[in-house]
Protein backbone atom coordinates (compact mmCIF):
# COMPACT_ATOMS: atom_id res chain seq x y z
CA UNK A 1 0.00 0.00 0.00
CA UNK A 2 2.90 2.36 0.72
CA UNK A 3 4.31 1.63 -2.74
CA UNK A 4 0.97 2.40 -4.40
CA UNK A 5 0.61 5.61 -2.36
CA UNK A 6 4.10 6.71 -3.40
CA UNK A 7 3.37 6.06 -7.07
CA UNK A 8 0.03 7.89 -6.84
CA UNK A 9 1.69 10.86 -5.12
CA UNK A 10 4.27 11.03 -7.89
CA UNK A 11 1.40 11.44 -10.35
CA UNK A 12 -0.15 14.33 -8.42
CA UNK A 13 -2.52 12.48 -6.09
CA UNK A 14 -3.16 14.27 -2.78
CA UNK A 15 -4.27 12.25 0.27
CA UNK A 16 -6.46 13.76 2.98
CA UNK A 17 -5.77 11.30 5.79
CA UNK A 18 -8.25 11.01 8.68
CA UNK A 19 -10.79 13.31 7.04
CA UNK A 20 -14.49 12.44 7.19
CA UNK A 21 -16.88 12.99 4.30
CA UNK A 22 -19.83 15.05 5.48
CA UNK A 23 -21.64 15.89 2.24
CA UNK A 24 -21.41 15.63 -1.54
CA UNK A 25 -23.68 17.48 -3.96
CA UNK A 26 -24.02 17.57 -7.74
CA UNK A 27 -22.95 20.89 -9.26
CA UNK A 28 -22.38 22.35 -12.71
CA UNK A 29 -18.65 21.60 -12.37
CA UNK A 30 -19.06 18.06 -11.05
CA UNK A 31 -19.41 17.46 -7.32
CA UNK A 32 -19.04 19.79 -4.35
CA UNK A 33 -17.50 17.77 -1.53
CA UNK A 34 -17.32 18.77 2.15
CA UNK A 35 -14.83 17.11 4.49
CA UNK A 36 -14.35 17.31 8.26
CA UNK A 37 -10.67 17.55 9.16
CA UNK A 38 -9.09 15.80 12.17
CA UNK A 39 -9.28 19.12 14.05
CA UNK A 40 -13.02 19.47 13.34
CA UNK A 41 -12.79 22.14 10.65
CA UNK A 42 -14.62 21.91 7.33
CA UNK A 43 -12.81 21.78 4.01
CA UNK A 44 -14.52 21.95 0.63
CA UNK A 45 -13.43 20.96 -2.83
CA UNK A 46 -14.93 20.44 -6.26
CA UNK A 47 -14.33 17.21 -8.16
CA UNK A 48 -15.08 16.39 -11.81
CA UNK A 49 -15.67 12.75 -10.85
CA UNK A 50 -16.42 10.85 -7.65
CA UNK A 51 -15.48 7.26 -6.80
CA UNK A 52 -17.20 5.76 -3.77
CA UNK A 53 -14.87 3.06 -2.43
CA UNK A 54 -15.82 3.52 1.22
CA UNK A 55 -16.04 -0.15 2.18
CA UNK A 56 -18.28 -0.59 5.20
CA UNK A 57 -19.68 2.92 4.71
CA UNK A 58 -20.13 2.74 0.94
CA UNK A 59 -23.93 2.48 1.15
CA UNK A 60 -24.03 5.57 3.39
CA UNK A 61 -21.86 7.49 0.92
CA UNK A 62 -24.15 6.46 -1.94
CA UNK A 63 -27.07 7.81 0.10
CA UNK A 64 -25.25 11.13 0.53
CA UNK A 65 -25.33 11.44 -3.24
CA UNK A 66 -29.12 11.14 -3.22
CA UNK A 67 -29.43 7.45 -4.14
CA UNK A 68 -32.26 5.51 -2.52
CA UNK A 69 -30.08 2.63 -1.33
CA UNK A 70 -33.04 0.35 -0.60
CA UNK A 71 -34.55 0.81 -4.04
CA UNK A 72 -31.12 0.37 -5.62
CA UNK A 73 -30.36 -2.70 -3.53
CA UNK A 74 -27.26 -1.05 -2.08
CA UNK A 75 -27.96 -1.41 1.64
CA UNK A 76 -25.21 -3.41 3.35
CA UNK A 77 -25.26 -6.04 6.06
CA UNK A 78 -22.22 -6.19 8.33
CA UNK A 79 -20.83 -9.70 8.73
CA UNK A 80 -18.11 -10.25 11.31
CA UNK A 81 -15.58 -13.00 10.79
CA UNK A 82 -13.46 -14.15 13.72
CA UNK A 83 -10.29 -16.21 13.60
CA UNK A 84 -8.67 -18.56 16.07
CA UNK A 85 -5.03 -19.54 15.86
CA UNK A 86 -3.93 -23.12 16.44
CA UNK A 87 -1.00 -22.85 18.83
CA UNK A 88 0.73 -25.86 17.31
CA UNK A 89 2.75 -25.91 14.10
CA UNK A 90 3.34 -28.62 11.53
CA UNK A 91 -0.23 -29.92 11.32
CA UNK A 92 -0.70 -28.81 7.71
CA UNK A 93 1.48 -27.28 5.01
CA UNK A 94 -1.13 -25.72 2.74
CA UNK A 95 -4.56 -24.06 2.70
CA UNK A 96 -7.57 -26.23 3.48
CA UNK A 97 -11.03 -25.16 2.28
CA UNK A 98 -14.06 -27.23 3.32
CA UNK A 99 -17.16 -27.42 1.13
CA UNK A 100 -18.90 -24.01 1.53
CA UNK A 101 -22.11 -23.97 3.58
CA UNK A 102 -25.51 -23.65 1.88
CA UNK A 103 -26.35 -20.10 0.83
CA UNK A 104 -22.67 -19.17 0.50
CA UNK A 105 -22.80 -17.01 3.63
CA UNK A 106 -19.05 -17.60 3.77
CA UNK A 107 -16.41 -20.04 2.61
CA UNK A 108 -16.53 -22.07 5.79
CA UNK A 109 -13.93 -22.18 8.54
CA UNK A 110 -10.85 -22.76 6.44
CA UNK A 111 -7.19 -23.14 7.33
CA UNK A 112 -4.62 -20.50 6.40
CA UNK A 113 -0.90 -21.15 6.88
CA UNK A 114 1.31 -18.08 7.27
CA UNK A 115 4.92 -17.73 6.15
CA UNK A 116 6.21 -18.81 9.55
CA UNK A 117 4.13 -22.00 9.51
CA UNK A 118 1.51 -20.67 11.91
CA UNK A 119 -2.04 -21.93 11.43
CA UNK A 120 -5.08 -19.66 11.49
CA UNK A 121 -8.64 -21.00 11.37
CA UNK A 122 -11.59 -18.95 10.15
CA UNK A 123 -13.46 -16.82 9.47
CA UNK A 124 -16.84 -17.71 10.90
CA UNK A 125 -20.04 -15.79 10.08
CA UNK A 126 -21.64 -13.48 12.64
CA UNK A 127 -24.28 -11.08 11.34
CA UNK A 128 -24.09 -7.71 13.12
CA UNK A 129 -27.71 -6.60 12.99
CA UNK A 130 -26.97 -3.22 14.57
CA UNK A 131 -23.85 -2.65 12.40
CA UNK A 132 -21.75 -2.17 15.52
CA UNK A 133 -18.06 -2.40 14.60
CA UNK A 134 -16.68 -4.76 17.24
CA UNK A 135 -13.40 -6.53 16.49
CA UNK A 136 -13.07 -8.55 19.69
CA UNK A 137 -12.81 -12.33 19.28
CA UNK A 138 -15.14 -14.00 21.78
CA UNK A 139 -13.86 -17.01 23.69
CA UNK A 140 -17.36 -18.48 23.54
CA UNK A 141 -16.95 -19.17 19.81
CA UNK A 142 -14.16 -21.69 20.51
CA UNK A 143 -16.53 -24.72 20.47
CA UNK A 144 -17.76 -23.87 16.97
CA UNK A 145 -14.21 -23.59 15.68
CA UNK A 146 -13.20 -26.83 17.37
CA UNK A 147 -16.11 -28.74 15.82
CA UNK A 148 -15.45 -27.31 12.35
CA UNK A 149 -11.70 -27.94 12.37
CA UNK A 150 -12.05 -31.44 13.78
CA UNK A 151 -13.85 -32.51 10.61
CA UNK A 152 -10.61 -32.37 8.60
CA UNK A 153 -7.73 -31.71 11.01
CA UNK A 154 -6.31 -33.81 13.84
CA UNK A 155 -3.44 -33.51 16.28
CA UNK A 156 -4.60 -30.54 18.33
CA UNK A 157 -6.62 -30.02 21.50
CA UNK A 158 -9.19 -27.40 22.55
CA UNK A 159 -6.47 -25.67 24.57
CA UNK A 160 -4.51 -25.17 21.36
CA UNK A 161 -7.17 -22.79 20.00
CA UNK A 162 -6.26 -19.18 20.78
CA UNK A 163 -8.40 -16.13 19.84
CA UNK A 164 -6.58 -14.31 17.06
CA UNK A 165 -8.28 -11.51 15.13
CA UNK A 166 -11.55 -10.46 13.53
CA UNK A 167 -12.70 -8.48 10.53
CA UNK A 168 -16.00 -7.15 9.24
CA UNK A 169 -17.05 -7.54 5.63
CA UNK A 170 -19.78 -5.56 3.86
CA UNK A 171 -22.29 -8.00 2.37
CA UNK A 172 -25.10 -7.11 -0.01
CA UNK A 173 -28.28 -8.82 1.11
CA UNK A 174 -28.71 -11.01 4.15
CA UNK A 175 -26.77 -14.23 4.81
CA UNK A 176 -29.07 -17.12 4.04
CA UNK A 177 -30.83 -15.11 1.34
CA UNK A 178 -30.03 -15.05 -2.38
CA UNK A 179 -26.33 -14.70 -3.20
CA UNK A 180 -25.56 -11.30 -4.68
CA UNK A 181 -22.47 -10.14 -6.52
CA UNK A 182 -20.82 -6.88 -5.57
CA UNK A 183 -21.68 -3.57 -7.22
CA UNK A 184 -19.31 -1.75 -9.57
CA UNK A 185 -21.48 0.82 -11.31
CA UNK A 186 -21.20 4.21 -13.02
CA UNK A 187 -24.34 6.10 -11.99
CA UNK A 188 -25.28 8.32 -14.94
CA UNK A 189 -28.60 6.48 -15.12
CA UNK A 190 -29.38 7.79 -11.63
CA UNK A 191 -28.48 11.37 -12.52
CA UNK A 192 -24.92 11.16 -11.21
CA UNK A 193 -22.57 11.21 -14.21
CA UNK A 194 -18.92 10.36 -13.50
CA UNK A 195 -19.90 8.90 -10.11
CA UNK A 196 -18.81 5.28 -9.61
CA UNK A 197 -20.08 3.17 -6.72
CA UNK A 198 -18.11 0.19 -5.39
CA UNK A 199 -20.44 -1.49 -2.89
CA UNK A 200 -20.49 -4.85 -1.16
CA UNK A 201 -16.98 -5.81 -2.29
CA UNK A 202 -15.67 -8.43 0.13
CA UNK A 203 -12.56 -10.52 -0.49
CA UNK A 204 -11.73 -9.24 -4.01
CA UNK A 205 -11.55 -5.65 -2.74
CA UNK A 206 -7.88 -6.23 -1.91
CA UNK A 207 -6.78 -9.12 -4.08
CA UNK A 208 -8.34 -7.66 -7.24
CA UNK A 209 -7.90 -3.99 -6.33
CA UNK A 210 -5.68 -3.11 -9.31
CA UNK A 211 -8.08 -4.77 -11.78
CA UNK A 212 -11.00 -3.01 -10.10
CA UNK A 213 -9.12 0.28 -10.40
CA UNK A 214 -8.61 -0.24 -14.13
CA UNK A 215 -12.32 -0.98 -14.53
CA UNK A 216 -13.23 2.18 -12.62
CA UNK A 217 -10.91 4.24 -14.86
CA UNK A 218 -12.56 2.75 -17.94
CA UNK A 219 -16.03 3.61 -16.62
CA UNK A 220 -15.00 7.20 -15.94
CA UNK A 221 -13.47 7.55 -19.39
CA UNK A 222 -16.70 6.25 -20.90
CA UNK A 223 -18.84 8.67 -18.90
CA UNK A 224 -16.77 11.66 -20.01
Amino acid sequence: MQSLATRAGARGCVFAWKHRLSSVRRSTDGYDVSLITPSGDTERLTARSFVNAAGLRSDEVAALGGIDIDAAGYRLTYVKGSYFRIARSGLVRHLVYPVPPPGLAGLGLHVTVDLAGGIRLGPDVEVLRDRAESYAVEEGRRATFLAAASRYLTGFTPDDLVPDQAGIRPKLGTPGGPVRDFVLCEESARGLPAWVNLIGIESPGLTASLAIGRRVAALLEGSS
